[in-house]
């Protein structure tokens, strides 16, 4: 308590004699207009921040440098100070933001915490964003070619070199922030943590790696020294940043996300902890190796070291993502989940198109397909990582926004959108190896992500900002204490029960911020899976409270109809003469009976009307 008075600036003995004073005389709260804090709403700035980038030196500029390769008819047409400004645009402005903004915002809360001194956070993207637009700048403008010669701009060159270091110094904040967040919260790491933290490693490692790419590239005396730093550097740099970076936190989330939000399958924290070390080991190996590996000339014996650790990247994500069942049934019905689905369709055939990289050179008789290479690229950062931005972007957003995600859009024309142009630039770049026409369409696959992004960005946009409407109109005392209750209307029709969450565990619902806008729209089978506790204990204790405070006589035997919004196992205690009609139709078989009679009758394929007719029948004729 002390140290709690002391972050929040207040005197901690008049805080601890207030408190006491409300725990010897109980009431409810008042309801009061709650602002939230910096903390509450973190992710905003970091999210508005990858947009902007994404939709200048990003995506934007992608799609011009895409029609610049189309009219030239090969990949090196441009230069690679342009090529690698809009690459570093990306995967630092688009995907960098999106993970600190995500992890300062959700990390935090997993642990049932507060984010450890959220001006710092503040601060880091600050640090990042003027970095990014140094470097990206400073990059574009250090060298120019004249007449065959190299010509080197100091002042450019040093803007984006302190670009690098801003970057460098926001990447560390992020480090000591979340560090310090989690030591502040105190609870032990669980397997997802490490997948986590090990991305945040290879975030520093990235950017340091990526200011040396720049000071090779920049200070390369002539051509032949550009072309030879592009070759040993750039390759192994993009696995530390895609695969390091933007692979593991991806997989390490989804550890933490997937199952309980969306209802795939979990992959279990033992295959976690036996892939880990493989990955890190492959990322790490595959970098070094390649580095050695041109600048040995030893093509064969580092190489086939090279394909063994590329090899310990395949297997685990290969593994991990087979592992979620991502094309098989789910419990959820989110509109997130098709991109979800999609993104791993991507991610497999991005892991398949590596393992057969060098087998694919050397039937094409090439020592390296710029065009296979830039595909196999563009499925991992396109088809996975953006695909699961926008995916886990548009269900974060409306939650934290208090937005019900099935009353939004459905986000249809985002996801053809983005799969088609994903699908044209994969295949015809390969394409391109063998028929130069393919050239003609990559324009147009990177206008269809554009347009993609455009659309979604807008979407995003909208929820955050628009006025937060008043709640949906409902009845209020139609709410049960169901799973597929929303946490947030349980709250709403009993108050009094905040204290059976927290007891169980769910100490986030004290905020008001939380209770407003999270809880709105999440069940009480979603949360328990999420936070890992007993539905049913959760359910028994929820009743108990209520019924406690309820002055209503007892609707045990009561000849309404039945609510769907029941659980079988529920409806069953309350009206006994369901039992054979639940065990005919193989209900009582559905999750324990622990699922509403709404859910097991769509798992089941069955009609609903249909089965509320014989239910209610069932207990029509008992009471006649």
């Amino acid at each position: 308590m002390e140290f709690f008075a002391k972050t929040h600036g207040v005197d901690s003995a008049r805080l601890l004699t207030e408190l006491n004073a409300a725990v010897e005389n109980p009431k409810l709260a008042p309801a009061v207009d709650y602002k939230p804090s910096l903390a509450d709403s973190i992710y905003r700035r970091f999210f508005l921040g990858a947009i902007g980038v994404t939709f200048t030196a990003g995506a934007l500029w992608g799609v011009i440098l895409l029609w610049q390769i189309a009219f030239a008819g090969r990949f090196t047409a441009l230069p690679i100070n342009e090529i690698n400004a809009h690459g570093h645009s990306q995967i630092y402005g688009w995907v960098g933001l999106v993970i600190m903004g995500y992890a300062y915002q959700a990390f935090p809360r997993f642990k049932h915490g507060a984010l450890w001194r959220p001006s710092l956070a503040a601060l880091s993207f600050v640090l990042m964003l003027m970095g990014i637009a140094l470097r990206v700048v400073g990059e574009y403008f250090a060298v120019s070619i004249h007449q065959g010669t190299i010509l080197l701009s100091p002042l450019w060159f040093g803007l984006g070199m302190l670009g690098s270091c801003l970057e460098l110094m926001a990447a560390l904040l992020f480090v000591l922030v979340m560090v310090k967040t989690y030591r502040t919260i105190g609870k032990p790491l669980e397997t997802y943590d490490k997948w986590v933290f090990a991305a945040v490693g290879w975030f520093v490692v990235g950017i340091i790696g990526d200011a040396f790419l720049y000071y090779a590239t920049a200070t390369a005396p002539d051509r032949g020294a550009l072309v030879s730093a592009v070759a040993a550097y750039q390759l192994p740099l993009r696995q530390v940043q895609l695969y390091g970076l933007a692979t593991m936190m991806i997989l390490g989330v989804s550890l933490r996300f997937m199952p309980p939000v969306f209802g795939f399958a979990d992959p279990g924290e033992k295959l976690y902890r036996r892939m880990f070390w493989p990955l890190i080991l492959g990322v790490a190996a595959s970098s070094a190796l390649f580095v050695v590996m041109f600048k040995t000339g030893e093509f064969l014996r580092v190489g086939l070291a090279y394909y063994a650790a590329t090899l310990l990247i395949v297997v685990p994500c290969l593994w991990i993502s087979l592992s979620f069942r991502p094309f098989g049934k789910v419990t959820g019905n989110d509109r997130s989940i098709k991109f979800i689905r999609a993104s791993h369709f991507w991610f497999m055939l991005s892991m398949v198109m590596l393992a057969l990289e060098p087998w694919y050179n050397r039937l094409t008789s090439q020592t390296f397909s710029h065009a296979y290479h830039g595909a196999m690229m563009h499925a991992l950062t396109v088809g996975f990582i953006s695909m699961s931005i926008l995916g886990v972007g548009a269900k974060v957003v409306a939650n934290l926004c208090g937005e019900d995600t099935a009353r939004l859009s459905r986000l249809w024309l985002v996801f053809l959108l983005i799969n088609t142009g994903t699908a044209l630039r994969v295949g015809n770049q390969v394409l391109t190896d063998f028929v130069p026409a393919s050239f003609n369409l990559l324009g147009l696959s990177g206008l269809l992500i554009l347009a993609a992004l455009l659309l979604w960005a807008l979407h995003i946009l909208i929820i955050m900002y628009r006025p937060r409407q008043a709640a949906h109109a409902m009845n209020i005392e139609s709410v049960t204490i169901a799973p597929q209750a929303r946490v947030g209307l349980v709250l709403q029709r009993w108050p009094h029960t905040l204290d059976v969450f927290v007891k169980h565990g769910f100490g986030l619902l004290k905020n008001p911020v939380f209770r407003n806008t999270l809880a709105r729209n999440v069940t009480l089978q979603q949360a328990c899976e999420f936070q890992k506790v007993d539905l049913l204990r959760l359910m028994d204790d929820l009743n108990e409270a209520t019924r406690e405070r309820s002055s209503a006589p007892a609707q045990a035997h009561s000849c309404a109809s039945l609510d769907p919004g029941l659980t079988v196992a529920e409806a069953a205690r309350r009206y006994p003469v369901t039992v054979p009609v639940f065990s005919e139709l193989q209900l009582d078989a559905c999750c324990g009976g622990a699922d509403t009679i709404a859910n097991a009758v769509e798992h089941h394929g069955l009609k609903l009307d249909e089965v509320m007719s014989r239910l209610n029948q069932a207990i029509a004729k008992a009471h006649s």
